[in-house]
This record gives structure tokens, sequence and C-alpha cells, in this order.
């Protein structure tokens, strides 16, 4: 079967043995993959890449339960401990035993990715995505997943009837965006112009007292800066983990103060499997960009290294 190997840089696609599953693992026939630069660098060496793939069973070992051959399935995040600090305060995505639990057999990182005709993950990875466009769902586990818990982090800021600004112009703004007007019943802004006179044009609207929440979904300095001076006292800015901008609030007349700045991860399972089941009552489209697996197999290290999330590999 074919698999992408990463080469100096760049990709290669090779011939490889077809797997076959271990006592808790599922071979999974991937018909498409969530990729991005973050996703290459993740993969170890002569590891495929594809942490987020998604397919149909075609083989299952002894010891899983819950899955059937043919089942659609996405490969998740990985679960929590839920007995750890973090889990215990509702913050499972940051389960400090994760990497005990789950480092050596976290595809894409630790084994072979979804880059491939087929992968084997072990069942603790996967998630049913039944009734679903199968990008779509990779596309949930990618990009879908951070933004649900950069809503969820941002807390009571995202009430019915407040307004929400949302940084960026990638998929994962619109993304963010997409589900707030889904489930959310709030005012959405999307910002990609952070000149002075926009600013001063969304202060002037709100009356200058600021908007309750900021996602910046596209973390450079400059969204941050924009959102530090848009955001309400009292208000919430909530920093995606897709870049190294930074938040400062000092309480100077100048900017504003008493802001909650919170810089996430990506979510877990769990709010996935949450995901999955909202798509399924209430379809998101958002934009965004397929390739098939031999064009993705061409990109140079330059085009590699500058893949923004939101692309999906057709397999």
């Amino acid at each position: 079967m074919k698999a992408l190997k990463l080469k100096g840089g760049s990709g290669e696609l090779v011939e490889v043995s077809a797997p076959s599953p271990g006592v808790t693992e599922v071979v999974v026939d991937v018909a498409a993959v969530g990729m991005s630069a973050a996703d290459l660098a993740a993969a170890g060496s002569g590891v495929t890449p594809g942490r987020f793939c998604a397919g149909s069973i075609a083989a299952i070992g002894p010891a899983v339960a819950g899955f059937q051959i043919g089942d659609t399935v996405v490969a998740a995040p990985p679960g929590a401990c839920g007995m750890c600090g973090a889990c215990l305060r509702g913050d499972d995505a940051y389960c400090a035993r994760a990497d005990v639990i789950y480092g050596g057999i976290r595809p894409g990182v630790d084994v072979d990715g979804g880059a491939a005709q087929q992968v084997c993950v072990d069942a603790s990875f996967l998630a049913l995505a039944p009734n679903l466009d199968l990008a779509v769902a990779a596309l949930a586990s990618d990009v879908g997943v951070h933004s649900l818990h950069a809503i969820r982090s941002a807390g009571d800021t995202i009430t019915a009837g407040n307004t929400v600004a949302v940084l960026g112009a990638g998929a994962l703004a619109a993304y963010t965006a997409a589900l707030l007007e889904a489930t959310a019943g709030v005012e959405v802004l999307r910002i990609s112009d952070y000149s002075a006179e926009n600013k001063q044009r969304l202060l002037t609207e709100f009356a200058y007292d600021g908007i309750p929440a900021s996602l910046v979904m596209d973390r450079t300095q400059e969204a941050c800066d924009f959102a530090v001076e848009i955001t309400a006292m009292g208000g919430a800015i909530v920093l995606a983990n897709n870049g190294n901008g930074e938040v400062l609030v000092t309480p100077v007349p100048a900017t504003r103060y008493e802001v909650a700045v919170r810089a996430i991860e990506y979510g877990n399972r769990s709010d996935l499997i949450e995901l999955l089941k909202l798509l399924q009552l209430k379809p998101i489209e958002v934009e965004h960009r397929r390739v098939c697996l031999d064009e993705f197999a061409s990109f140079d290290s330059k085009r590699l290294r500058d893949i923004e999330p939101g692309l999906i590999v057709v397999i």
C-alpha cells in the first residue's frame, strides 16, 4: 500500500506492508486526513504523519469493544485519566498523565499516522462518525476540536446576545465563527483587518465599552495586540495554539484591564465525540482545501512548512 514518508524536509510516497491490528488496535481504510505544518513537525523520524484522519474500519483486534468492521471513524485526540488535578477541574485537555498513558502509541507522532491508504490505530484514539462526509470528520478532529475548546475557554463571556470577536483569516477562525453561529446565539465579528481605523470603528460601534470575548485564532502578535485594544474590561481573550503572539494586559489608562487571558492547547476525545454528534444534527460548512495524496506528496519543503490548518488530504 502507499504511505507518505518525510525525507529531507519533503514528502515521498513509498510502498509499505499493509498493517495488521494488535490486541487493542483497529485498522482503518483512510479516506481523509487533516494536515498542517504542525502535524508534519510532530511526526517522529521515519513516522508517517497524519494525526487527524477519518475512514472506515477494515480489521479489529481481539480485545477491541464498541467498534465493528465497516464503522466510519475518526482518529481523536487522546482521552484523559480522570484523576489528576486538571481532569478534576474539568480541564481534561491538559491531563497530566496523558503522555504516560498514551506515549508511544499516538498515530502520526510515535507511530504511523493517516497519510497512507491504511493506518493502524489504538481503539482509545477512535470516535464514531456515522453519516458524515469523512473529509468533514477529519476537519472536525483537527480545527473543529480546537475551535470548540477555544469557545469553552472563554467561559460565561460567551452567552446568548453577547458579541464575540473572532480574529483571523484562516480555516481555524472560519470554523470557530461557524460553530459560534450554529450553537451560541451570539453576534460574531470576523476580524482580519488590524488597522487603527478598524479598531476605532469597532470601538465607536460598541460605544467604547469593548467586546466581551475575543478569540485569537490566528495567533500573530498583531492580532493579539488588536484583541487587547477591543476587549471589554472584565472580558476574555483566548489565544489559539497556532502561533507565538503574546498578550500583556496592564492597568494603565491606555489599555483595558481585568481581562482574563487564556492560551489553549487542543481539545480532547470527549470534545470531539460531542462535536461529531453536533455535526450529525447541524452540519457546519467551512471552506477548506482538499488535495489528493499524490498531489500532497509532490509539495516541496517550502510548501510543507507553510501549510496552515484546514488542508484535507483525500486518500
